[in-house]
């Protein structure tokens, strides 16, 4: 049995306030929590996005020992991505099918537009949260600007909120 949620009553109504808003007005919108560790970030990110009935959850998760290993944050959100009919055939042929040796530069912006497309694919307004920014690998922070600049593009209904340590990185990410 988990432990009960207390004491952040405030900050879940902010976030539900913000979400609500970005639906209303059908515009993306961005929220970034950051505190120091053992603060709550992660505990209030998996809360928030347990109480939504109205946005669809993605999530994107970095961690130290992935930060050099290219799309580890994004494994999760990709694999949803996936999953998404027509579109996600791409993606997932991309990511689990298995390719001749040859690489090409291009790879990673195929994998990201087959991303976007899988993305615009989803009928319900998204949240996409984003827990420990400051470990997440180069090539997440890149699909994930390429998305958020995907959905600024098409006005999609679209929530990111991001968690992280107050660092360098977390401001590079966000």
């Amino acid at each position: 049995m988990g432990t009960s949620f207390v004491g952040r009553q405030t900050e879940l109504a902010l976030l539900e306030s913000i979400c609500s808003n970005a639906i209303a007005e059908e515009t993306p919108s961005a929220v970034l929590i950051s505190g120091p560790p053992g603060s709550g970030k992660s505990r209030l990110l998996t809360e928030f996005a347990s109480r939504q009935r109205s946005l669809r959850p993605l999530r994107m998760a970095g961690y130290e020992a992935g930060n050099r290993v290219p799309l580890a944050a994004a494994a999760d959100l990709m694999r949803e991505l996936s999953k998404v009919s027509g579109a996600g055939a791409m993606l997932s042929e991309l990511l689990f099918e298995p390719t001749p040796a040859k690489h090409s530069s291009l790879e990673p912006l195929r994998i990201f537009e087959a991303a976007r497309r899988s993305l615009l694919g989803f009928a319900d307004p998204l949240l996409l949260v984003v827990d420990d920014v400051q470990w997440i690998d180069e090539l997440s922070v890149a699909l994930c600007a390429y998305l958020v600049r995907t959905v600024v593009t098409e006005q999609t209904e679209f929530i990111v909120i991001a968690a992280g340590r107050p660092s360098h990185e977390t401001i590079v990410f966000w």
